[in-house]
C-alpha cells in the first residue's frame, strides 16, 4: 500500500506531461479529394452520355423522315 500511492501520483503526474507528438493526419482529406474525384468523373460520363444520346436522336430523326408514308 504503501509503494502504491507513489506510483500512482508518478503516473498521473506523466500523464499530465507536455506531448510533442504531432497532431494526426487528416484521415478525411483523401476521402474527399476521391469523392471530388468521382463527381467530376460522373459529370464528365452524363455529359457524353447526353451527347451521345442526342447524336442517336438526330440520326434516328433523320432516318424516319427520309422514309415515305406508308
Amino acid at each position: 500500500m504503501r509503494f502504491l500511492f507513489p506510483l500512482l501520483v508518478a503516473g498521473l503526474l506523466c500523464a499530465c506531461g507536455k506531448s510533442d507528438d504531432k497532431p494526426p493526419p487528416n484521415i478525411m482529406e483523401g476521402q474527399l479529394k476521391g469523392l471530388q474525384k468521382a463527381k467530376q468523373v460522373e459529370k464528365d460520363v452524363q455529359k457524353a452520355a447526353d451527347a451521345q444520346r442526342q447524336a442517336i436522336e438526330k440520326e434516328t430523326d433523320k432516318d424516319t423522315a427520309s422514309k415515305p408514308a406508308e
